[in-house]
């Protein structure tokens, strides 16, 4: 398991990534997930392009464990994305 940081010009986003190695050839869907104690993920943000599927999934686990939850957007008529509380 490791944490990364962004490219220096995205640190005032103030997120880390996490990326699960996973050691087997061919995964299973059970050996691909990671389970986080409660109280550690402070908010998710789910991506522009996110399917419709994880979107779902990602939305009933966080609102079963309480976390705040964003939906990122383009901004109309600029080059900016924002991000909408779900």
């Amino acid at each position: 398991m490791k944490t990364h940081t962004k490219a220096a010009d995205w640190r005032y986003e103030e997120e880390y990534r996490f990326t699960y190695l996973i050691g087997e050839e061919n995964p299973t869907v059970e050996d691909r997930k990671f389970y986080f104690p409660d109280g550690v993920i402070e908010e998710i943000i789910l991506g522009l392009n996110i399917a419709e599927p994880d979107k779902r999934e990602i939305i009933d686990t966080a609102l079963k464990k309480q976390v705040p939850i964003f939906q990122v957007k383009k901004k109309y008529r600029a080059f900016i994305l924002e991000k909408e509380r779900i």
